[in-house]
């Protein structure tokens, strides 16, 4: 989502592993779409691939509590 592109998100993500996809949207498209207010913006979907919850800034998803929530909606 960020407009100045791969040349500040890729040093960014060198030193800060993920363990999701990224998306670099410097058009604004798919924000557009899904109407994301910030970044990062988080998505969780169901098998459906229908959005079933999520959250706006940072979250750790690698908590014990983060993983009980993700499998109540599988």
């Amino acid at each position: 989502m960020d407009k100045q592109g791969s040349g500040v998100v890729a040093p960014y993500l060198e030193k800060n592993t993920t363990s999701y996809t990224t998306l670099l949207d410097p058009r604004m498209y798919v924000s557009g779409m899904f109407s994301v207010r910030g970044t990062p913006t988080n998505f969780l979907l169901n098998r459906k691939g229908e959005i079933v919850g999520g959250g706006v800034g940072f979250r750790d998803w690698s908590t014990k509590e983060a993983h009980t929530l993700i499998e109540s909606l599988l």
